[in-house]
């Protein structure tokens, strides 16, 4: 077993200096190579054609892994060298040497697809996939160049035959090898710079589409709105929120926002249950109630919303453009409303909950729910509709009101919000929204309550079983010395009073601080002598940088001096004299 990973470590890695000369990186990047005829044959040639796997003593799993990893550290250590000797005439520039490596990297990384698809090693590719983000890639290599290249549409088709087309299940391998993935790469990136942020959201995108939650979501509950019982209702009468009576031509348009959203705010808040929401819905869409309904108030909301938007855009003064931060309650009054409209984050906060509100109310809509609900169960064939959606309505009018609705608002975002909020609600929602559904299908809660009663031990069963089968207590621990006790066995003094002995004297430390300082000053008044003489030279910014160390820990020595003398009660004269 000693000679056999590095036999085949070495055919591995003759396999892929081929494939680098028949696949260029430009042509990876845009197209992965793990299911061509060519990759497969060229590794069979190198020597995997003899390879039995009946003959190893070793798991399969385990000897992939090891060979991989064996090729992978090669490839690192010869980057690592280059990198190092970057800085030679001769050699080579670092970003020849972060191009091969990268060159490397996904060519190991789709030979690994192609030898476990081939082995029948399914956990292969995942496992490599981990070691080349969490071993072999420096961060900003990862991503920087590994990142652009993994996570860009052109990798997709590599994405999914990593994630096995995503059936993986969540809590088991493979999945926990993604999950850990996530885990280590996320907290090292920091949010300061922008390719940060990108990888990170498109790592957590691909860890969470690429699981398909099956343990205990939903098992135990049905569908259920947050309960505020009342908590709306009696902010509006204890704030004095306005009605909409109340308002008039010249009211301003923050007002009538701030109307609107505590009226839907209010609306939504009074259901009990998804299903009451869904019935109302369709006793108000289906019958086109009189007056004023839900869907006049999103209206109205949307349109002042827009003159809001345009009346931001003019040129104002800075500081009616952004208000300076201050805390409020999270149930604001008008006042505090019409404050936060003028921040642009506040603003789209707002946005945000409204598109939420009207995706929710769309889901209503009978040709969306038979949409979703076939969408379900190809993957499911016994998911049956849940009682949510007994209430439904049927106008096709107010569906394209409401879309319309939906699409003015995206209008009122930045670009790049609306691109956020287009994900969230057409794969993040919809990822949910069908996880929840193939769950939905699960026996009366009453059922699984009695289910889980027969395996509960009442109390006397239990001191019962303790009579009859009484512990067996441990032996006392037994040392040559005697009972181990630190004071006794090894013969160490852990009292206060040994602890207060060791303790040097406060006098004799205050006089060694003073003269710490004392030297510490000195070296201050070289090092500002040499700045003044190295200004001009190429050597000054390393001066100046070594006279703030000095200045830092002549500081630090100053404080310590200080604090230990004004516990000794001398803190005002040591102020003086320093």
């Amino acid at each position: 077993m000693n000679t056999i990973i590095p036999k085949y470590a070495l055919s591995l890695q003759s396999a892929i200096t081929q494939l680098a000369q028949s696949h260029p990186l430009p042509q990876l990047t845009e197209k992965p190579i793990f299911d061509a005829p060519s990759t497969l044959d060229t590794l069979l040639k190198s020597g995997f054609d003899s390879l039995n796997l009946d003959d190893l003593s070793l798991d399969k799993n385990l000897f992939f892994n090891a060979i991989i990893t064996d090729v992978l550290n090669s490839y690192m250590e010869t980057y690592l060298d280059e990198k190092d000797s970057s800085e030679a005439p001769s050699a080579p520039t670092t970003t020849n040497a972060e191009s091969t490596y990268l060159h490397h990297l996904l060519l190991v990384l789709d030979v690994s697809l192609a030898l476990g698809n081939h082995f029948s090693v399914m956990s292969c590719p995942m496992q490599t996939l981990n070691t080349i983000l969490l071993t072999c890639c420096p961060t900003d290599f990862a991503v920087n160049q590994f990142g652009r290249v993994f996570f860009s549409e052109a990798g997709r088709q590599r994405r999914l035959a990593i994630t096995l087309n995503k059936p993986l299940v969540g809590k088991a391998r493979p999945g926990s090898t993604l999950l850990q993935i996530g885990n280590n790469m996320i907290p090292k990136l920091f949010n300061e710079f922008e390719e940060n942020d990108y990888f990170s959201a498109r790592l957590r995108f691909f860890v969470q589409n690429s699981i398909d939650v099956a343990d205990k979501l939903s098992l135990d509950y049905d569908w259920r709105l947050n309960s505020l019982d009342g908590l709306y209702t009696g902010y509006s009468k204890t704030r004095g929120w306005p009605s909409r009576r109340s308002l008039s031509a010249s009211s301003t348009t923050s007002k009538h926002i701030f109307v609107s959203y505590m009226a839907i705010s209010l609306w939504i808040t009074s259901f009990k249950s998804p299903e009451d929401m869904g019935k109302e819905l369709a006793t108000l869409f289906n019958r086109q109630r009189n007056g004023t309904n839900i869907l006049d108030e999103l209206s109205r909301l949307v349109k002042s919303l827009a003159i809001l938007g345009r009346r931001n855009h003019k040129k104002t003064p800075k500081s009616n453009d952004k208000p300076a931060e201050y805390e409020c309650d999270w149930i604001l009054d008008a006042d505090e409303f019409a404050l936060q409209l003028k921040r642009r984050d506040s603003l789209n906060s707002l946005l945000f909950q409204i598109l939420i509100i009207l995706d929710y109310m769309l889901q209503f809509n009978l040709k969306n729910i038979e949409s979703t609900m076939k969408k379900v169960q190809l993957k499911n064939s016994k998911c049956k509709r849940p009682s949510m959606f007994n209430g439904y309505f049927t106008s096709d009018a107010f569906r394209q009101n409401l879309e319309k609705l939906k699409a003015d608002v995206l209008q009122l975002l930045d670009v790049h919000d609306q691109r956020l909020m287009n994900h969230i609600l057409e794969d993040t929602e919809a990822v949910w929204r069908s996880m929840k559904l193939q769950q939905f299908s699960h026996p009366d809660i009453k059922q699984i309550q009695s289910l889980s009663e027969s395996k509960k031990r009442k109390y006397e069963e239990y001191l019962k079983d303790c009579n009859e089968n009484p512990f067996e207590k441990k032996k006392a621990y037994f040392h040559e010395m005697g009972v181990p006790r630190l004071s006794r066995a090894w013969k160490s003094k852990t009292g206060l009073a040994h602890i207060k002995e060791g303790m040097s004297d406060e006098k004799e430390l205050l006089e060694s601080y003073k003269d710490e300082l004392y030297m510490a000053e000195g070296k201050v008044e070289e090092k500002r002598q040499e700045v003044q003489k190295s200004e001009g030279l190429e050597n000054s910014a390393e001066v100046k940088e070594e006279l703030e160390g000095e200045i830092r820990d002549k500081n630090l020595i100053n404080w310590k001096m200080l604090r230990l003398s004004r516990s000794r009660g001398g803190w005002t004269a040591e102020l003086q004299t320093n």
